[in-house]
């Protein structure tokens, strides 16, 4: 059958169009090298069950090495299912595949955005009963045994809350038998999301939630009586200081870019932690 597909003018004329688009191989690319792609893979094998002429996002121009090194690795019996190998200036994998970028491989997930995102109620949907949350909100509301945000979190008890979660984290570093974890933070920037996000095995969701939206959340919670224009403040802060990630991967799962602010750029990830851990 395979071989069959190659013979097609449906396929060649694919072939063509996507080489026409990416004349370079991709993985090269990833890499900052310029070589010119020679072969057009399909991202899903054909005999893995792959769409024999499917869209070009699910095609990947190639040089013959890259190619060769690919189709061993995931293609053939026996491969060792890394087609890519070394990292991007961020540390992650080029293969957007690898074993490191595998959510159900990791024992924690970061959730990170600004205040008035959705971090909570993001992992109060996903979470599973006997998982671990740290959550500065829900650990100033507990050891203050107040309700009110502002009245739980007065500038005596900022310490406490802030050993209690660290506390938490270093625990985390260490081996566990947690089925998962979830760790909400802010983490607007990729140097600091990035480390932490290793040190406890976690794989990343960015809530880049629309200022406006957060705002407009914010202002609707009664929890934040008395400290709402502080977090509307933190919410710009947050925006001033974002760094998307770089590049798309399964880490993340894309978010639509229309929530994005007019005049930044960036892939918009959902689906991370200041370096003052602000939460």
């Amino acid at each position: 059958m395979t071989g069959r597909v190659y013979n097609t003018a449906r396929w060649k004329r694919l072939r063509a169009l996507k080489l026409s688009i990416q004349p370079l191989c991709e993985p090269c690319s990833r890499r900052g090298r310029l070589v010119q792609a020679r072969h057009v893979d399909h991202v899903v094998s054909i005999a893995s069950g792959g769409d024999p002429f499917p869209p070009l996002s699910d095609l990947m121009s190639m040089c013959a090495s890259c190619h060769s090194i690919k189709t061993n690795a995931k293609d053939r019996a026996g491969g060792k299912g890394v087609s890519a190998k070394g990292c991007d200036s961020d540390g992650l994998p080029f293969d957007p595949a690898h074993p490191f970028l595998n959510r159900e491989a990791h024992r924690a997930t970061l959730v990170c955005g600004p205040p008035g995102a959705g971090k909570t109620t993001y992992v109060h949907r996903h979470r599973k009963s006997g998982d671990l949350v740290v959550d500065f909100d829900a650990l100033a509301i507990a050891i203050s045994g107040e309700t009110s945000l502002k009245r739980a979190s007065p500038a005596e008890l900022i310490p406490f809350i802030c050993e209690a979660r660290d506390a938490l984290i270093a625990r985390l570093r260490r081996r566990h038998d947690l089925r998962h974890a979830w760790v909400i933070v802010a983490a607007p920037k990729r140097a600091d999301r990035h480390p932490l996000a290793e040190s406890i095995d976690a794989r990343v969701v960015m809530l880049d939630v629309d200022p406006d939206e957060c705002e407009r959340r914010i202002l609707g919670d009664q929890r934040r009586d008395g400290c709402r224009d502080r977090h509307v403040e933190a919410v710009r802060a947050w925006w001033n200081e974002y760094e998307p990630e770089r590049t798309h991967t399964p880490l993340e799962g894309r978010e639509s870019v229309a929530r994005q602010p007019a005049g930044t750029k960036g892939t918009q990830l959902v689906p991370v932690l200041a370096r003052d851990w602000g939460f």
